[in-house]
């Protein structure tokens, strides 16, 4: 018989507030500690990195300021981890 470990999808490393963005700073808090995210980048829905932001390991929130200067639309945060490796993806919506 083999057991089976069970692992909860709907856990997200990434929380986005406020969401619908209407002002100029994007909160992005880190859930869980110890995930390996090194970098966060802010991309267009095209994928055009608009932003990067380093992330270091006691890391529990960050920030994105200025981000109502681009056009209102969807847009996407990507966690990465040291190797580039795409942890999770996470979409808001600008919209001013």
């Amino acid at each position: 018989m083999t057991s089976k470990v069970l692992i909860a999808d709907d856990i997200k490393l990434l929380s986005l507030y406020p969401v619908p963005l209407k002002t100029s700073t994007l909160s992005v808090k880190l859930n869980l500690s110890g995930t390996g995210i090194t970098k966060l980048e802010l991309r267009n829905l095209i994928g055009k990195k608009i932003e990067e932001k380093e992330v270091f390991p006691s890391t529990e929130e960050v920030y994105f300021y200025g981000v109502d200067t681009n056009p209102e639309g969807v847009y996407i945060i990507i966690a990465r981890n040291a190797n580039g490796k795409v942890l999770e993806i996470s979409k808001f919506i600008l919209n001013k």
